[in-house]
Order: C-alpha cells, then sequence, then structure tokens
C-alpha cells in the first residue's frame, strides 16, 4: 500500500518501497498477483479501492526483475 500512495514524482520513497515489497515477494514465495493479493486481502484491503493500484504496482515488480517463483533478482 505504500507504493500504491507515492507518486511518480517520489522516486526515491517509490524504489524504496518496490525493493522492500520484492524482498518481502521473494521471502514468502509469491509469484503471481493473485497470490499476492491473497495476503494483502488479511489486511486492510478493499478489492473495488485497491485492485487497480496493487495490480500496477506488482506489474512494477514484474518489470524490474521478479523471476519464477517470486524471487527477486535485482
Amino acid at each position: 500500500m505504500g507504493v500504491m500512495a507515492t507518486s511518480d514524482a517520489d522516486v526515491l520513497e517509490r524504489t524504496f518501497l518496490v525493493g522492500q515489497l520484492a524482498l518481502f515477494v521473494g521471502h514468502m514465495g509469491v509469484s503471481n498477483w493473485w497470490d499476492l493479493k491473497t495476503i494483502l486481502e488479511e489486511y486492510l484491503w478493499v478489492g473495488w479501492a485497491c485492485d487497480s493500484g496493487g495490480l500496477y504496482v506488482w506489474n512494477m515488480l514484474v518489470e524490474h526483475g521478479i523471476g519464477a517463483g517470486g524471487a527477486a533478482i535485482w
């Protein structure tokens, strides 16, 4: 949710948060958006309000090197 709260102008903050999320995703063995969403739904997650932003963040992770099995490769 932190990444979703940053703007395109917050490059350093967004980079940090995406990096932290990549570590978490790798640690948890998350390999796709639906697995991550399942984890997020256990917390403060409302699908109609958060899904599009969450999917956007997932696509950032994929673009920056989330490999098979969710392993971060950056």
